[in-house]
């Protein structure tokens, strides 16, 4: 009998090269390998008016890149994806073409130095279909404590978001419907949204405000599924990158922030000061508009705090 072939299928990413001895020292090397399937999702729309699924997340150029922090990681000696000793603070990122969605992706990455105080991983990616999709140095700090990623407290807590209360507990009690259709409710949150990027700003500083759907559903199991559907490609980094893309692509004239159609990003010089939050959106915000044909901004990830959770030097082309 045939096997039904899945609609849609996200496996998870594996290791196929790791240092033997686990440790972290100069010129180890570490290899990981994800099929065809997230980027594709992600840059899918639900229906004919609805953007991308991954909107704001620039999927074709944060996944391969998450895919080599991991394999940066790996180097260093510690597959295991609940590790505590390794976190991404800066990296240098020179993008050569977007993954497509039937690219199979690995990621390649190379021990350059390690001190008391950080390591220095070159690493590289390539597509399948695509071929080479960028190189990127990244720049790790050691963790003494403290979780995955530098996730937040609650970043890996079940969704916080609960029915709004009630202003009246009195009258929701007496809340009725029509006999035999039962007792009505106050309204509930949605079970699901993906909400996508929305301009604010778009003058002198150009400024794009991102929801926490995406990064909720990267974050969480699903379907019944044990493991997250963003793991190993670090989607808590993933999404102020994409957020600090996403601006760039609007200060270059892009009309539809969720999708470059003749702007191809170059590269990127980023430093990751704090992980965002699964439970509140965040605004990425351009230091001074791209005007008199610039084709390079700065861009501040700023948290619900008012808190600069990444920034980073962006540089594209056009045409």
């Amino acid at each position: 009998m045939t096997a039904i072939q899945p609609l849609l299928q996200v496996d998870y990413p594996r290791f196929e090269r790791l240092p033997r001895d686990r440790s972290a020292k100069a010129d180890n090397e570490a290899v990981v390998h994800a099929t065809a399937g997230l980027v594709a999702m992600l840059e899918t729309s639900l229906c004919e008016r609805a953007g991308a699924v991954g909107a704001g997340y620039q999927a074709p150029l944060t996944v391969p890149f998450g895919l080599a922090v991991t394999a940066a990681i790996g180097a260093l000696g510690e597959p295991d994806p609940f590790q505590e000793r390794w976190m991404v603070r800066s990296a240098v990122i020179e993008w050569e073409a977007d993954a497509r969605g039937n690219d199979a992706i690995s990621a390649y990455a190379t021990v350059e130095r390690v001190g008391d105080r950080d390591a220095v991983v070159a690493a590289r990616a390539r597509g399948s279909a695509t071929g080479s999709l960028l190189r990127a140095s990244i720049r790790l700090l050691p963790m003494h404590r403290g979780r995955y990623a530098a996730v937040a407290t609650s970043g890996l807590a079940p969704s916080p978001v609960r029915p709004a209360a009630c202003p009246n507990a009195a009258e929701c009690s007496s809340q009725t419907v029509d006999a035999g259709a039962g007792t009505s409710e106050y309204p509930r949150a949605p079970l699901l949204a993906l909400r996508p990027p929305r301009v604010l700003a778009s003058g002198e500083r150009i400024e794009v405000a991102f929801e926490p759907d995406l990064l909720r559903l990267l974050t969480h199991p699903v379907a019944g599924h044990a493991e997250p559907l963003g793991r190993r490609v670090h989607p808590l980094g993933g999404a102020p990158l994409g957020a600090a893309l996403t601006a760039a692509l609007v200060a270059a004239g892009e009309r539809e922030s969720a999708r470059s159609k003749r702007t191809r990003i170059l590269r990127a010089d980023a430093t990751w000061l704090l992980p965002l939050s699964t439970n509140v959106g965040w605004i990425a915000r351009t230091r001074g508009n791209a005007r008199n044909g610039a084709t390079t901004t700065v861009v501040d990830v700023i948290d619900a705090g008012t808190r600069t959770a990444l920034t980073a030097s962006i540089e594209w082309t056009v045409g």
